[in-house]
């Protein structure tokens, strides 16, 4: 059972995706080294093997479920994951993601997100449906929080730095 399960935008070799989760990493263990830390991955074993975490493939919705049912915590992030502008499935697989974390009543945190522009006002209740089930949501800017504000998100939104401003190389 992990602790944390970590959904986002890793295992494309996207540098600036994998320095966030290699943030996340750090900035986890760093508080608490004996953390148990899982990763969704288009790579699994690369990502198991670069950041020492157990990781799932996440085109394997099975697995994916299976490991939402055994985390304590969902993180969902950082980064630009809730956009429609590269199109909707990609913004429909985070939001399900979430929704099936809670579903097995997980707590899950939506952590230093950029809200892209949402083209498609189905996409923009759909947001404002899964986040107003959200235990605790940071964006990185101050629009990010306006956006999600006119959706009509009732939760508290934070803003915070992307993450990987305080990763020590």
């Amino acid at each position: 059972m992990s602790d944390i399960l970590i959904s986002g935008y890793y295992g494309f070799k996207n540098a600036g995706d994998e320095l966030i989760l290699k943030s996340i990493v750090n900035d986890l263990r760093f508080y608490r080294p004996d953390i148990k830390i899982s990763a969704l991955s288009a790579s699994p074993e690369e990502t198991s093997k670069t950041y020492n975490v157990y990781s799932v493939n996440r085109w394997n919705i099975f697995a994916v479920i299976k490991e939402i049912s055994k985390c304590r915590i969902l993180l969902s992030g950082a980064g630009g994951l809730f956009q429609d502008t590269t199109g909707c499935l990609s913004l429909w697989y985070y939001l399900l993601v979430i929704l099936t974390a809670k579903i097995f009543n997980k707590t899950v945190f939506v952590y230093a997100v950029g809200i892209g522009d949402i083209k498609y006002r189905f996409n923009a209740f759909l947001i404002k449906k899964c986040f107003n089930k959200l235990d605790f949501i940071t964006v990185r800017t101050r629009q990010d929080k306006e956006t999600l504000e006119s959706f009509g998100i009732n939760k508290k939104i934070i803003v915070t730095a992307d993450p990987v401003f305080g990763l020590k190389l």
